[in-house]
């Protein structure tokens, strides 16, 4: 994310959606009020924060 908020030319449209995903282009949906559950790569369950998620989707 914050490559794009340094980058020129670089334009992202966040849409609140059910789904957190991306395109791959320029549109990432978000569910604000959604968090996820996810395992580690030590098999320890965490909790993502939509904020999180955010984040991760803008990383496509």
């Amino acid at each position: 994310m914050l490559l794009i908020v340094n980058t020129k030319g670089i334009d992202v449209k966040v849409k609140k959606g059910f789904d957190n995903l991306s395109d791959g282009k320029d549109v990432v949906w978000w569910n604000p009020n959604t968090a996820s559950e996810v395992k580690t790569n030590t098999g320890e369950n965490v909790t993502l924060s939509p904020a999180t998620l955010l984040e991760h989707e803008f990383d496509h």
